[in-house]
């Protein structure tokens, strides 16, 4: 999230107001929210006052500055205003009372899958995809890493390596991949996917992978996961919606127009080869024919 885009909406517009009248250790806290306003929407009072190295009472005293009691109602609006500006509306207070029947929850997930797939987008087009492709299609090896319900988008991202003419292997646990990882360094990479948490065991493989000299990649579903400082390239993908914590679509979508990318870069091969493979499917009756045909 830029700078000039938090500006827009409170508490925030009324913080960038104030910051040249501040005094210089709440300036330096009001800095930081602006820059970073997913530290203070997703972080503890105690984990803020050690990143900003400020007191805890300051950021109190900040807070109840700008109108609010303490740190947990400015938490409250900052979380607001980041995910309004993320594309998350406003979910309800008693969500299993707004839930009434099948068509709220359908109701509430359609428009979560909407606006996910719109961040997800723009945080794709904001990625240095060139650089993506050009490390997928140089590598030596490529492997991709995830744990849970990230193994979905995961294993479309193999497949989808396959229909670019690359080659990808899905490992899905630490031991697995110490296993399969043991000669891996600077010629290779390593996709990380996550969705709303990110699991030691990914943390622990991109550290080992990463100290080898790997390129990694990461498609997370939070902007604080700790992969997002950690890997030479990541993708935001918002996985967290009122009624589901752990959506894969945002990282469905990302996967895909990631692939989309990488096929415009090598479209003669690539659609040569599904040629090749279609007429296989075909005369080895592979493919179910057509319905009324």
């Amino acid at each position: 999230m830029s700078q000039d885009d938090i500006r827009q909406h409170p508490p925030f517009a009324e913080i960038w107001n104030r910051l040249s009248r501040l005094p210089r250790q709440q300036r330096r806290l009001a800095e930081a929210f602006l820059m970073g306003p997913e530290l203070v929407a997703f972080s503890s009072l105690r984990e803020v006052a050690e990143r900003v190295n400020v007191n805890a009472a300051t950021i109190v005293r900040f807070a109840q500055s700008l109108g609010y009691e303490g740190y947990g109602e400015f938490q409250a609006a900052v979380r607001l205003a980041y995910k309004q500006r993320a594309g998350f509306g406003h979910a309800p207070t008693d969500l299993a009372a707004a839930l009434r029947s099948s068509g709220d929850a359908v109701g509430f997930m359609h428009a979560q899958h909407a606006t996910s797939a719109e961040a997800a987008y723009r945080n794709v087009a904001a990625a240095d995809l060139d650089g993506i492709a050009s490390r997928l299609e140089q590598a030596r090896r490529i492997v991709v890493f995830a744990e849970a319900s990230a193994q979905v988008p995961a294993l479309l991202c193999v497949h989808l390596l396959r229909h670019a003419m690359l080659h990808g292997d899905l490992v899905n646990s630490e031991v697995d991949a110490m296993i399969a990882m043991h000669d891996i360094g600077p010629s290779d990479v390593v996709v990380f996917i996550a969705l709303t948490l990110t699991f030691h065991a990914t943390v622990t493989v991109h550290d080992f992978v990463r100290a080898r000299g790997a390129t990694t990649i990461a498609i997370i579903g939070s902007p604080v996961s700790p992969l997002q400082t950690r890997a030479d390239h990541v993708i935001v993908a918002p996985a967290e919606s009122p009624t589901m914590r752990f959506s894969v679509v945002a990282a469905v979508n990302a996967v895909e127009l990631l692939f989309a990318h990488i096929v415009s870069r090598r479209a003669e091969i690539v659609f040569a080869e599904q040629g090749t493979l279609l007429e296989i499917y075909q005369t080895t009756k592979l493919a179910a024919p057509l319905a009324g045909v």
